[in-house]
């Protein structure tokens, strides 16, 4: 990029004019992570927050089989006993980090460590309907993994291992490896609904291939979010 282009969209960032899209169509994702640390450090600016981005990290789950089956679960739930909100079954996923808000540069960061990161793919079971903080006041409930939960621990434990290295301390409450399918708004019969999610909490869904991890990009609506893939991580064949 030429030296007044890179002027005129530093402008641009200062002015808080139009970050996406600068006048010679040069998008800010043009602007290198150490380019904008510069300008922020000269100029005292400091991204809004329409300037982040909701992100995290997640192994989604794509098996048609599986879907359909957490849609099934999903439709178990007791309604009588509880006000709550099902989690949109393609939204449904395995959390391995949540960002939070991050400006630009940390999320190529982020993807610039994790290019780092190898691992061969391996299949899980899916099973076991739990909830947080657990069956007798549940507030999330979820779905677990049985057969080589270990292994997705293992893939965490390599991730917050390279995000250290770009500033990510690792989270120090206890993974579980878990996705959720519905949050609990008012528990109005709280021994009928836990004794539905205890005749729930054996469920079987089936065999799942990972394959990938990939980030995610968070955009929060009235009518709940919308995720959307920024990067991907592909495993190795096994």
């Amino acid at each position: 990029m030429g030296f007044v282009k890179v002027l005129f969209c530093l402008r641009c960032l200062v002015q808080d004019l139009s970050f996406k899209t600068c006048f010679w169509g040069v998008r800010n994702q043009d602007l290198t992570p150490a380019l904008i640390r510069v300008w922020s450090a000269k100029t005292k600016w400091v991204p809004t927050i329409s300037d982040r981005i909701r992100s995290f990290l997640s192994i989604n789950i794509t098996d048609e089989t599986i879907l359909s089956k957490l849609k099934s679960v999903q439709g178990s739930i007791d309604l009588s006993a509880a006000k709550l909100k099902l989690v949109e079954v393609d939204n449904i996923h395995f959390t391995l980090r949540f960002f939070g808000d991050v400006t630009l540069s940390q999320k190529e960061e982020i993807q610039g460590c994790l290019d780092e990161l190898v691992f061969e793919e391996f299949s899980v079971e899916i099973s076991e309907v739990g909830a947080f903080p657990n069956l007798h006041r549940p507030r999330v409930v979820w779905i677990g993994v049985g057969k080589n939960e270990d292994r997705i621990i293992t893939l965490k434990k390599r991730i917050d291992d390279l995000l250290k290295t770009v500033g990510f301390s690792p989270e120090k409450k206890r993974f579980t490896p878990h996705a959720t399918i519905a949050r609990i708004r008012r528990v109005d019969d709280r021994e009928k609904l836990t004794a539905n999610l205890q005749s729930l909490s054996r469920a079987e869904l089936g065999s799942m291939l990972i394959t990938s991890v990939s980030l995610m990009k968070s955009t929060l609506t009235p009518r709940g979010p919308i995720y959307e893939v920024m990067w991907s991580k592909e495993a190795t064949p096994s």
